[in-house]
């Protein structure tokens, strides 16, 4: 099935040629669970600035003893992306994150609040805590800033996911949501081939919704530079993979709106091995975790995009199989 291209925009706004390289998933713990600090976090930022990126997802709104992230991503001149963190967290710890983005949001500290990040994975139907949480954040920021979700994109392509209770309802309520697609989970994959294979799978999202196609973010993407995935045929993580991956999608996700992709990550998580965590895991970063940079960026290149827009412009390509998604990976 062919699909013809499609656009999406929100704000009918003036055509800007901007320089872009999109937007980064970040976790401040690479430099050590117990050594980050808001000095460790601004440095960070410094350095994401300097290479071009312009939004900043996180995988909590606050972390350690109450360092907010959104003051820290927006004084840097970026844009943040703050998420509410579900699981592994108490119901009090939870709420925590969702009263420190909302405040952010207020306080013009935060564009996008995503509550949950791939938390639906062992889950029969969507949690009313996270309806609550969208229902809430919704009615207590300022209208342009964006609520929503983040989940696997296997809850999107997978039938015997799909179907899951009340999923529909939480597209629905959601201004944005979030997919996350990485071809490192697609059995036998070649990483030369990996980003047709990310092309394909976002544009079955695309086309198996529709009517909530204007919502999308493709909020995580990567290839690891190190490591083995044995449980789908031995796809293999190194440099040249990952530079080849990261050069392909930059190409690849220029037409997209800026603020609707994030590469997934800044940096390497180490921590993540010390925990049992595979290799690979602690291997997405385009940087090491002293911040060391693994290859050359491509040159941040110049784009037309409608300002204050978020344009969805998929290829004319097949759409991967139904029920092709991501096995589960913990971020």
């Amino acid at each position: 099935m062919m699909y013809w291209w499609l656009l999406y925009v929100f704000f009918l706004l003036p055509i800007a040629i901007m320089a872009q390289r999109g937007g980064i998933c970040y976790d401040p713990l690479h430099v050590g669970p117990t050594v980050f600090s808001a000095e460790t976090i601004a440095n960070d930022m410094i350095q994401i600035k300097a290479n071009g990126f312009t939004h900043v997802r996180t995988f909590e709104s606050t972390y350690g003893n109450g360092i907010e992230m959104g003051p820290l991503i927006t004084q840097a001149g970026l844009i943040a992306a703050l998420s509410v963190r579900l699981q592994g967290e108490t119901q009090e710890e939870s709420h925590q994150q969702l009263m420190s983005a909302v405040e952010a949001a207020k306080t013009g500290n935060a564009a996008y609040i995503f509550i949950g990040n791939e938390n639906l994975a062992h889950q029969d139907s969507v949690p009313q805590q996270m309806l609550e949480y969208i229902q809430y954040a919704k009615a207590n920021v300022p209208s342009h800033v964006l609520v929503g979700t983040v989940q696997r994109n296997t809850e999107f392509l997978d039938p015997n996911r799909r179907n899951l209770t009340g999923f529909d309802n939480l597209l629905n309520q959601s201004q944005i949501v979030g997919v996350n697609v990485h071809p490192f989970f697609s059995p036998n994959l070649d990483f030369n081939d990996a980003i047709n294979n990310v092309r394909d799978q976002w544009n079955a999202v695309v086309a198996n919704y529709g009517p909530v196609a204007h919502k999308l973010a493709l909020t995580e993407v990567g290839w690891p530079s190190g490591g083995t995935n044995d449980d789908v045929g031995g796809n293999y993580g190194s440099v040249q993979a990952a530079e080849r991956f990261y050069s392909d999608f930059a190409s690849w996700s220029m037409p997209l709106a800026q603020d609707r992709t994030y590469y997934f990550q800044m940096y390497d998580q180490p921590y993540k091995g010390e925990f049992g965590g595979p290799v690979f895991e602690t291997k997405f970063g385009l940087f090491t975790a002293n911040g060391t940079q693994k290859f050359s960026l491509p040159p941040v290149q110049a784009a037309a995009v409608q300002q204050g827009s978020s344009a969805l412009i998929p290829a004319s390509t097949p759409a991967a199989p139904a029920g092709e998604g991501n096995t589960e990976r913990d971020v």
